[in-house]
């Protein structure tokens, strides 16, 4: 069985010769579209603009790259961004899938065989590393002490994370988009996501715990 959702935009990605213009990551909620900043050494930053799925990168030039990263990253007491030459540009349009059962007689799938969660949470590599060491242990078990217990809940057990991390996908991605929707409900519902983040110490917890797959205290 095959599950699939396309959330409706496009992510243009970008990787800029310029350094980070901020030490954290930035992401953006704008009328205009999402915009995310993100450090990938001293000397390049990775960018990333809302556009409309299957645009061309072609429509895209310098100019308005700088022109719409720094109107959807701009915010009062923030420093202007770091800008630099563009060394990669594509367009990823956003859409996720999941295959179940994740095994079918002795063909375990795992990774991006099984599922595709879109780049919207950072959650992918997570999730395919999270199969191997659990398909890993697992063929140990078979193997070396004839155990397949582990090999039976393969399925169950990694289906159990990649679909809660769809589902915060999802989540995050109502909050990154709605803004941008046309919608004015959806918008709304956008900004009461974001104003209990910052308001609820609970509700940031939690979105912590979620975000970086840990639990936090305090």
């Amino acid at each position: 069985r095959l599950a699939r959702h396309d959330y409706g935009v496009g992510w243009l990605a970008l990787l800029t010769e310029a350094p980070p213009s901020s030490d954290c990551v930035v992401f953006g909620m704008h009328p205009r579209g999402f915009a995310g900043h993100m450090a990938r050494s001293p000397e390049v930053t990775r960018y990333y603009l809302q556009c409309p799925p299957g645009d061309s990168p072609e429509n895209w030039p310098h100019e308005r790259v700088w022109a719409e990263l720094r109107e959807r990253l701009g915010a009062a007491g923030a420093p202007p961004l770091t800008e630099g030459r563009l060394i990669e540009k594509r367009v990823l349009d956003m859409h996720s899938y999941v295959v179940e059962p994740m095994v079918f007689g002795r063909l375990f799938l795992a990774g991006d065989a099984a599922h595709l969660t879109a780049p919207i949470a950072a959650k992918g590599l997570n999730l395919a590393l999270h199969d191997a060491f659990l398909l890993g242990d697992g063929l140990v078990a078979a193997l070396t002490k004839g155990d397949d217990s582990a090999l039976a809940g393969y399925s169950d057990a990694c289906l159990a994370r990649v679909w809660d991390y769809q589902e915060f996908s999802q989540w995050l991605a109502e909050m990154y988009h709605g803004t941008a929707s046309g919608d004015p409900y959806r918008a709304g519902a956008a900004l009461a996501r974001l104003r209990r983040l910052f308001s609820s110490p609970a509700a940031a917890a939690e979105f912590a715990e979620r975000y970086l797959g840990v639990r936090t205290t305090g």
